[in-house]
């Protein structure tokens, strides 16, 4: 970049943060970050230095204008992962801009900022849910709004007519039932059984309340279900658990191995045969193992090792045609056509032998997707879009290894804060609007996990991940059609096991995403001097479908 246009764009992008550009300046950095390579990485350097900025003294910066500010906002994370940093424009909409929408275009993707989907000092629309459909195995439901597994839950009836199904309430504790069962969910500590079954992993303090009683957690597992006449049964299988039956006066504390019956008509505990299985030896035989029903889309990488042209890789499922590389209209407009160190380093793409199933004894297999240092794009379109205009949940996975990197600790020179150089990462675009919305996922400096919903806003983890390790991403994607969209990633380090049911904690969940394009392209984009290895990309509608190490 010229000196004098390097300069130009420090001063647009510093109007921007301090909410001083003109009309004529935002078209004028519109039109640098829309075609000038260099110009969105030094706007993501510049937002990066403003973010730590306010990280170190507080979101009041003096003398910074809080009309249109570029913010990295800092949230506690309840669930005990350390918490997610989040960049994103905020308004303080004047009565003249009321009707109008402020279009900022990076990296020729445009950012519609709108004061109807923006957020504001008030709580997220997700903080009215106080529990996560973790578990949704072959289900239906008795109301006539689907239920999505993974999706998040407000206060509300559930019944299960069929099926099995798994809650993880917000205060930490799960529950396993299965059909028929109706349960009211109350808040993110206490419920109501009605009918049915469930088995408790409860949080001390967790109150499930029936027509006979009070059942108090102590910090336990128990089973309890309520008969057709009312009747209650508890079964403590570890732990105690406090009763309080609607006649008796006072508390009476179940024990562990223990088993009760309370009526309700009498009040009276009455000692039962109990049974002995945990919550997770209960989870684990009930869920279901075929998933394959649940598995939209799938690349196993399964060539004999060589180098193919993109268009001879057409194995798997769920793909609408081969791998392939970038059309014209999907490089960057004039300049990187133009570039030649911005294009792909190569037209092929390279199978080599390996595996990255963290098991010592894993016999090596033909089918490793291999990106050699350099700049590689690889697309595929998806049979199956994610439409983010629908409602419903993804899931989706990838196993990754990068070779030869250096942790940001034993590196000489400082890592760029741009996620341009040194990165891979997945990308999900429209072929129907290629640059306007588009959903990614990577790491930062190879290390820190990130989600930039373009247009929404970018996250970025705190936490690291291990640089050279077999990994595994997961990320779920909550669509919603006329409410905020929730996006999460997780990275698993070899040998992390996995559970039959998502995690209680990921690295990033997003807040004030919006989003309404069908993304039916897959982009995985590989720069800098990293070598990576891919295998088993996965998209599917339940945790169990994707969340595999094979």
């Amino acid at each position: 970049m010229k000196p004098e246009l390097y300069t130009r764009t420090i001063e647009l992008i510093n109007e921007l943060i301090d909410g001083q550009l003109s009309p004529s300046e935002t078209e004028e950095l519109n039109d640098l970050l829309r075609n000038n390579p260099e110009a969105r990485d030094l706007y993501l350097e510049i937002s990066s230095v403003h973010v730590g900025l306010e990280r170190s003294h507080g979101s009041g910066l003096e003398g910074v204008p809080t009309s249109l500010m570029l913010a990295r906002q800092f949230t506690d994370s309840p669930s005990g992962m350390p918490p997610t940093r989040q960049s994103q424009f905020r308004m303080s909409w004047m009565a003249a801009a009321c009707a109008a929408c402020l279009v900022v275009v990076v990296g020729t993707v445009t950012w519609m900022i709108k004061p109807s989907i923006q957020l504001s000092s008030g709580p997220s629309e997700l903080s009215r849910h106080i529990a996560t459909l973790i578990l949704a195995d072959n289900c239906e439901w008795a109301s006539s709004v689907e239920i999505h597994e993974g999706e998040r839950l407000p206060k509300q009836l559930l019944t299960l007519t069929r099926g099995t199904a798994a809650i993880r309430f917000d205060g930490g504790t799960e529950m396993l039932f299965a059909s028929p069962a109706t349960i009211e969910l109350r808040t993110a500590e206490s419920a109501r059984l009605t009918s049915g079954e469930v088995k408790v992993r409860g949080k001390e303090g967790f109150k499930l309340s029936t027509s006979a009683c009070d059942l108090i957690d102590l910090g336990t597992e128990f089973v309890a279900s309520v008969n057709p006449t009312g009747k209650t049964e508890l079964h403590v299988l570890s732990g105690q658990v406090a009763v309080t039956s609607i006649l008796a006066q006072g508390d009476r504390v179940i024990k562990e191995g223990n088993s009760v019956q309370v009526d309700p008509s009498q009040g009276q505990h009455q000692p039962i045969e109990g049974m002995n299985i945990g919550f997770q030896e209960l989870l684990e035989q009930t869920v279901s193992k075929n998933t394959s029903s649940e598995l939209q889309t799938h690349e196993n990488f399964l060539y004999p090792v060589g180098n193919y042209l993109p268009s001879e890789l057409t194995g798997g499922i769920g793909w609408s045609g081969a791998w392939r590389l970038r059309s014209d209209a999907e490089f960057a407009p004039v300049h990187e056509l133009e570039n030649p160190r911005l294009v792909d380093s190569s037209k092929e793409i390279q199978i080599k032998k390996g595996t990255l199933i963290p098991k010592s004894e894993a016999a090596e297999k033909d089918g490793v997707l291999h990106f050699p240092p350099g700049r590689h794009y690889r697309l595929r379109d998806l049979s199956t879009p994610i439409d983010m205009g629908v409602d419903g949940v993804t899931y989706f996975s990838v196993q990754f290894r990068q070779n030869g990197v250096q942790s940001k600790k034993n590196r000489i020179d400082p890592p760029s804060s741009s996620i341009q150089s040194d990165s891979f990462r997945i990308t999900f675009r429209s072929s129907n609007n290629y640059w306007k919305e588009s959903l990614l996922f990577g790491l930062k400096d190879n290390e820190n996990p990130i989600v930039h919903p373009f247009g929404s806003g970018f996250f970025e983890s705190m936490a690291s991940v291990a640089a050279d390790a077999p990994l595994l991403w997961t990320g779920k994607i909550i669509r919603q059609k006329s409410q905020e969209d929730a996006i999460y990633f997780r990275i698993f380090t070899a040998p992390e096991q996995l559970q039959v049911v998502e995690p209680s904690t990921w690295h990033i969940s997003t807040r004030g995403v919006y989003m309404d394009q069908s993304f039916d392209v897959l982009v995985l984009t590989c720069i800098g001097n990293v070598d990576v290895e891919i295998d088993e990309f996965r998209i599917g509608e339940s945790w169990r479908s994707v969340a595999v190490w094979h």
